[in-house]
């Protein structure tokens, strides 16, 4: 009958919800839903690619920290240990492609540079032991004594003195670090060589003989101000002749002490202002731009 039919579909109807809502429900929990708000992978920053690196650029200690990665997100706590035991920390931090390069303390000597978190470990020479050493290896020791060397009256005749033949070992250098100064130190060995003096007249006979030297030793001071505003700065210079001995043949020997005094005089001044020149063209008498007291570092590039 015809007033079945509307009883009948509200049935089908309520079996039908019955049926499709617990599939539709289940069905949500197996579809994928799309990501609401999420950030695409593709535009997520590359973690940092940093390496470390030590140089040294005329006597200065130089640290680089390069990053070919993305940005780092803090700096990093770098430990450096000098070798006579000191002890330093730097910051750094490296943009995205930057680095960012520091000048070491370099009175303390050669260094290590380490990094735990980024497994970083680097070594550093000792730059300023290296520019000091070669500081006078063009030095011709000889070149400092003038020619003639000097005159003197003996009697009614007048000599005029001459060096020839003057060799010398190669010189050794230390670079000798105290408490608050440094010290170079130029040691030149086993000098020798032959001494003429020449008479003024056919009645003063000429001067033949040899000269020999066991060290001359040159000590030159770095004096360092540590204060707030630390200042470097070129201190004195003194040398001492060792084991001269002027052989004079004949009786004319009684000069020898006269040569050897003159010799010495003229020999420790000439390497003094030699050395002090070397310094000053080198830096300059303010030598805080070569002698580095504190570890600083520069801006990313």
């Amino acid at each position: 009958p015809r007033y079945l039919f509307p009883f009948a579909k509200a049935i089908l109807h309520m079996i039908g919800t019955r049926i499709f809502i617990p599939i539709f429900l289940a069905a949500l929990t197996v579809l994928p839903l799309p990501s609401l708000g999420s950030e695409d992978p593709d535009n997520s920053e590359p973690a940092p690619e940093i390496s470390l690196t030590t140089a040294c650029l005329n006597g200065l200690t130089m640290v680089t920290l390069r990053n070919t990665g993305g940005a780092m997100p803090e700096a990093g706590l770098f430990e450096v240990v000098f070798s006579d035991g000191e002890r330093d920390t730097l910051l750094i931090r490296a943009g995205a492609g930057a680095s960012v390069t520091c000048r070491l303390s370099n009175i303390h000597g050669g260094a290590t540079i380490t990094n735990k978190k980024w497994g970083l470990t680097a070594t550093a020479d000792d730059c300023l032991l290296n520019t000091f050493s070669n500081l006078l290896a063009h030095l011709n020791l000889g070149s400092l004594i003038p020619s003639p060397l000097g005159s003197q009256d003996i009697t009614v005749c007048t000599y005029t003195i001459y060096i020839s033949n003057f060799k010398y070992d190669t010189p050794t250098f230390e670079l000798v670090r105290t408490d608050g100064d440094l010290v170079l130190k130029y040691v030149f060995r086993n000098i020798r060589g032959d001494v003429k003096a020449t008479g003024s007249s056919w009645a003063c006979a000429d001067i033949n003989g040899n000269f020999k030297v066991a060290a001359v030793v040159s000590e030159t001071a770095i004096v360092i101000d540590e204060g707030g505003a630390p200042e470097v700065s070129l201190g004195a210079t003194r040398t001492s002749v060792q084991g001269l001995d002027v052989n004079i043949a004949g009786s004319l020997g009684f000069v020898a002490d006269w040569i050897l005094d003159l010799f010495k005089d003229t020999l420790t001044r000439e390497i003094n202002h030699a050395i002090e020149a070397e310094l000053n063209a080198l830096a300059g008498s303010d030598l805080s731009s070569l002698v580095i007291v504190h570890s600083d570092c520069g801006d990313t590039d």
